[in-house]
């Protein structure tokens, strides 16, 4: 199965951080990079370098959401309660099984 996920940082060596981050999971192609500010209730926070990778797993996605988690423990990602982001901050996966239809009453996606 193919798995997109949406990578950010914005402490320490942002692209230092996405490129690890990237290697960890096995990014098979990773999207161009792009700054943005921060977004939401905390503004007051270093601007966010962001990208997309593609893998292909076997992961169920809660399985690859965990071991998304396990990657930021590894990097360093502590919780905080004051809002801040960690120095790496995994985006929901997004799945996308090849040679498999949509389910019913989803639409088909353009290729």
């Amino acid at each position: 199965m193919i798995a997109y996920l949406g990578l950010g940082s914005n402490v320490g060596d942002r692209q230092g951080n996405l490129m690890t981050a990237a290697e960890a999971v096995g990014a098979q192609r990773m999207s161009s990079i792009y700054e943005t500010a921060p977004q939401g209730e905390v503004l007051d926070q270093p601007d966010f370098l962001n990208a997309v990778v593609e893998i292909e797993t076997e992961l169920g996605p809660e399985e690859l959401l965990k071991r998304c988690k396990e990657i930021e423990a590894e990097m360093g990602r502590r919780a905080t309660l004051s809002g801040r982001e960690p120095a790496l901050h995994p985006r929901l996966p997004v799945l996308r099984r090849t040679g498999v239809p949509n389910p019913p009453g989803r639409p088909e996606r353009r290729r």
